[in-house]
């Protein structure tokens, strides 16, 4: 027996659990690649026994494949900055110890 539970990209976002779900089919890709990996992780939380299976649907040569590549892109320039930004202050902090 099989249940499927559908919904928006926006309304799988928000405060729903959904650690007993195994596949999580992306129809409505949202602008946001955060709204996007947010709706995804909602499969991956406490409690999920299961390898969890993520598709999308984009057309070739679409804007929205367009889109996508876009957000990657700024997905992985954020990861940098921010992981960038980490390590100059767990620098400064080790600095700090070594100084006292």
């Amino acid at each position: 027996e099989k249940f499927i539970f559908l919904l928006t990209t926006r309304a799988g976002e928000l405060s729903i659990n959904l650690a007993t779900a195994d596949i999580v089919v992306l129809y409505d890709n949202d602008w946001n690649l955060q709204a996007d990996l947010q709706a995804m992780d909602r499969a991956h939380r406490i409690g999920q026994k299961k390898q969890v299976y993520v598709f999308q649907f984009i057309t070739e040569g679409s804007v929205e494949e367009r889109m996508l590549e876009r957000a990657a892109q700024k997905l992985r320039l954020n990861q940098l900055v921010i992981q960038n930004g980490r390590m100059k202050s767990m620098s400064f902090l080790l600095l700090g110890i070594v100084a006292s």
